[in-house]
């Protein structure tokens, strides 16, 4: 018995899902999670649910944009296209809002 494997190609949405951070464990809490996810100063990306249960100024964090993202929400683990994300403030020189140019550019920094 001759027994042949013919590979899936690889399409860019599985190499995109492969890439992808697995987020939260299901057995973990979803505060220590955030805790974890500040105390290493990674990006956070909050679904409209949870948002209201992250104080960023708490953690030393910052709005990154005042555009939505399209992301997994790290807490709740919902794929959702309203998402806010949050930078640590310590990283806002090197990520921060690129330079306003335009009618906005005399607009203070949000």
């Amino acid at each position: 018995m001759l027994t042949i494997h013919a590979p899936t190609p690889d399409t860019p949405a599985k190499v995109r899902r492969a890439s992808e951070d697995p987020g939260r464990p299901a057995n973990r809490l979803r505060g220590g999670w955030l805790d974890d996810l500040t105390s290493l100063k990674k990006f956070v990306s909050m679904c409209p649910l949870c948002v209201g249960k992250f104080n960023p100024q708490r953690y030393g964090y910052e709005l990154w944009r005042s555009i939505y993202t399209i992301a997994t929400c790290d807490l709740c683990k919902v794929f959702d296209t309203r998402c806010k994300s949050y930078i640590p403030q310590s990283h806002h020189d090197q990520i921060g809002d690129a330079r306003r140019r335009g009618r906005w550019a005399s607009r203070a920094r949000l």
